[in-house]
């Protein structure tokens, strides 16, 4: 009987298992349900329902289809429904939940380590039993945060570290080999979608800057949400030397890029999130005003939602010159990606096919270490879509010999 697997979820993480079976285990069966808000579009993250639908091999089914399946693996990888173990038909049903259990149970495990100023975080893999994030647990990866860890980069660890996980133990389920251990009570903790309101977040400032920080890493995540003080989003914070003698919350000095604020023990700076500003750097060609926010220290590799960085919208509009200084004076990435894996050739050979400067192409791909092989999203690279628009300059530049 052929083994039958499914994956329920979203997410990079879901993509990435399943791109591991499909490439790894020939001889299963790939079954697949998705989130109910997964659109089929790529966000911050890859669509699972987009990436699934491209692919014969996989088999896109309903939670209520696979309880059925007696001889059935099923893997929960942020899955957004509660599963019930006594519908199913199998017993083999597992769960990567975001934290290092038994702390964190339920919801919101990128901000709450943060914000309770903890050093580590860390993934489980877990059986999953009628209880919430309470099944015994197959295997954890623990991994260390600092203080300059947000939310967002917090949630693309879990991401990573979950991915590598489950792939890691895939075999073991197969074969039925893994062990398994009932979780501690010791620092057991649990959390629910009522510990945090994310429609009405407010910044304390009666506190000390370790917690201010740790605040605003916590909400600092630009797909969803900024943190706001005194009416500024805000990106990131540093704590400074000097103790605070002012009165709690007072604004000591303030400029463009960033205020700074008293807090219970030492004054703290919170920087602006000014990447609208930035990114209409880009589209206009406007390199003298970046300088002014690189020598302030600015983040300019901060992208817009679409996961466009100040280069590909450069190359989107034409402003080469923008670009070029990007590349000589940034040691800017020449493979750059948006949230579809397109690259920043893609990019600059669609515009050359369809009436920009061809030269500019050519010098870019003549000059740079440009990996032309590279394959966005949908599994197709520069060369595929340079055949479709049909420009035999620009499909030259690509295949001299050709």
């Amino acid at each position: 009987m052929t083994q039958k697997i499914c994956i329920a979820g979203k997410n990079n993480i879901a993509v990435n298992v399943t791109k591991y079976l499909l490439n790894q285990f020939t001889d299963i069966e790939i079954y697949v349900v998705f989130n109910s808000n997964d659109d089929g579009h790529n966000g911050f993250q890859q669509s699972f329902k987009k990436f699934c639908q491209f692919n014969n091999r996989i088999k896109i089914v309903s939670l209520d289809e696979v309880y059925e399946f007696s001889d059935l693996i099923f893997i929960s990888l942020e899955f957004d429904k509660i599963i019930k173990p006594h519908l199913f038909s199998s017993n083999q049903l597992f769960n990567i939940h975001f934290s290092l259990l038994p702390e964190y149970k339920g919801m919101y495990t990128s901000a709450l380590p943060i914000l309770h100023g903890k050093n580590y975080s860390g993934v489980t893999f877990h059986k999953i039993d009628k209880g919430i994030d309470t099944g015994d647990i197959i295997e954890q990866i623990k991994f260390e945060i600092d203080d300059r860890t947000t939310a967002e980069e917090l949630y693309n660890l879990y991401i990573n570290y979950g991915t590598d996980l489950v792939v890691k133990n895939l075999k073991k389920l197969f074969l039925k080999t893994y062990k398994s251990t009932i979780q501690s009570t010791c620092n057991s903790t649990y959390y629910s979608k009522y510990s945090i309101d994310y429609k009405n977040l407010k910044i304390d400032l009666k506190k000390t800057a370790f917690q201010i920080q740790r605040q605003i890493n916590a909400f600092v995540f630009p797909a969803y949400q900024l943190p706001h003080v005194y009416g500024f989003p805000i990106y990131k914070s540093q704590i400074l030397n000097e103790k605070s003698c002012n009165k709690i919350g007072t604004v000591i000095s303030e400029n463009k890029f960033y205020i700074d604020i008293a807090t219970i023990d030492f004054d703290i700076r919170l920087y602006k999130d000014l990447r609208n500003e930035l990114l209409n750097f880009a589209k206009e060609g406007n390199y003298d005003d970046l300088k002014q926010f690189i020598a302030a220290g600015y983040d300019i590799k901060q992208r817009s939602k679409e996961g466009w960085d100040i280069a590909i919208i450069a190359a989107f509009n034409d402003q080469f010159e923008f670009l070029n200084n990007l590349i000589l004076y940034q040691n800017w990435d020449v493979n750059t990606i948006n949230n579809n894996g397109t690259t920043l050739s893609m990019y600059l050979m669609t515009r050359a096919s369809f009436g920009a400067d061809i030269s500019y192409f050519e010098n870019f791909i003549q000059n740079n270490h440009v990996d032309l092989a590279q394959k966005d999203f949908n599994n197709k690279s520069i060369f595929d879509y340079a055949l479709n628009y049909q420009n035999i300059d620009v499909i030259k530049i690509l295949k001299p010999n050709d």
